[in-house]
């Protein structure tokens, strides 16, 4: 399991002063941060940034955690977060009506917003997602 904050713009702030840092950093403390939100305060400190110049408070109720992505498997969308930039096959429902494509997770409007995109448009309504694991194509339609 790894953690977020539910301000999602903060963290995306954060991560632009930092380089991608913040994130980079409560993913490494994430074992860290579950221990240190088991006894009163529930905080932890989380230093970040190029030589920790940064410091961060956070609250347990100011984090999310996140289901991490597994590779081998149907991932439900949006409780996982997708790689960004990775070709995945992806799944929808229309009605009873399911819909199957190839498109990737890409930074939108200037990286605060993030889309499915396939080689032809926009899917706004992934309800799930997995690797492309065949690469001819030959799955596509299952």
């Amino acid at each position: 399991m790894k953690y977020r904050l539910k301000d999602r713009e903060l963290q995306w702030k954060l991560d632009e002063i930092s380089d991608g840092d913040f994130s980079a950093r409560l993913h490494k403390e994430r074992e860290l941060i579950k221990d240190s939100f088991q006894k009163e305060p529930r905080l932890h400190v989380l230093w970040f940034g190029e030589g920790s110049q940064f410091s961060a408070a956070l609250y347990a109720d100011m984090l999310e955690e996140v289901r991490e992505y597994d590779p081998t498997k149907w991932n439900n969308y949006p409780e996982v977060e997708p790689p960004e930039g990775v070709w995945m096959r992806v799944e929808w429902r229309d009605g009873v009506v399911k819909h199957l494509a190839v498109a990737r997770y890409e930074a939108w409007g200037g990286g605060k917003q993030f889309v499915w995109v396939s080689d032809k448009r926009i899917i706004r309504e992934v309800d799930r997602f997995r690797p492309r694991d065949d690469p001819d194509g030959e799955e596509d339609e299952e």
